[in-house]
């Protein structure tokens, strides 16, 4: 399906941008590609909310099980489902999670694993270059900031995963982002922008960089991460898809 949009966009009172701005080097394409968003969904109040997935299908086309949904069960252990989204042009989407099969070594989605379990899989999908997104968790209320920093009931980028570092090889770090970008909620804990932490790591600072910078991107412990995320939606590369159950690396 094509939509047709023109280069008119919602600005506020004093003439900004009301919604998505241009892009850090000027651009004007993010709110291009946010209003083509709207007119697929209905209009611009039809984007607050919803699951990365949706957001995934609609800008990737993907098709068939190569959309995926880990979610966390109240026995904490992960489970791995396939979003079927019907009438990607209503304003509001139905969801049905079907059975899947994980991606790494195609055991049924049902049968779970266990947070290390899991974030093999996470592994294994960041070194094949798949769009993640991970959602946090709804207990405090949507939208509410943590003690640590995050905000409940939103969705973060995951743009990648730094494993077995430390002289131990024991310390595993996942940078996410808040899509929100400049003023929004980080994570303040260990490994956050400024924490000292890093100044007991020389190997590890000098290997990542961490930037201390107002841009929602941040540094995390894998043992923080399963307690602050309860959900992860998954966008399968062609490398991967092509890979997927062999359990072997895409190139």
């Amino acid at each position: 399906m094509e939509y047709e949009i023109d280069d008119r966009l919602p600005v506020n009172q004093y003439g900004s941008l009301r919604n998505v701005q241009l892009s850090a080097s000027g651009e004007l394409w993010p709110a291009l590609l946010e209003k083509a968003m709207a007119a697929m969904f209905g209009g611009y109040g039809e984007l607050e909310g919803n699951l990365p997935y949706v957001a995934f299908k609609a800008l990737t086309g993907a098709t068939g099980d190569r959309l995926l949904r880990l979610s966390k069960t109240e026995e904490n252990r992960w489970v791995c489902r396939s979003p079927k989204l019907a009438g990607m042009g209503r304003k509001r989407q139905m969801h049905i999670l079907n059975q899947a099969t994980w991606p790494n070594d195609n055991t049924p989605g049902d049968c779970p694993k266990s947070d290390d379990e899991m974030l093999d899989v996470l592994m294994w999908l960041d070194k094949g270059e798949c769009l993640m997104c991970v959602a946090s968790k709804h207990e405090a209320g949507n939208g509410v900031i943590t003690s640590k920093g995050v905000e409940a009931g939103h969705a973060y980028s995951l743009l990648q995963i730094a494993t077995n570092l430390g002289p131990k090889k024991d310390i595993d770090l996942l940078q996410l982002r808040n899509p929100h970008g400049h003023g929004s909620a980080e994570w303040t804990g260990a490994w956050s922008d400024g924490h000292p932490i890093w100044a007991t790591h020389p190997a590890i600072k000098a290997k990542l960089k961490p930037d201390k910078a107002d841009d929602g991107c941040f540094w995390i412990q894998r043992e923080d991460f399963v307690h602050e995320f309860e959900g992860i939606s998954i966008c399968l590369s062609d490398g991967c898809a092509k890979m997927r159950g062999t359990g072997q690396r895409s190139q």
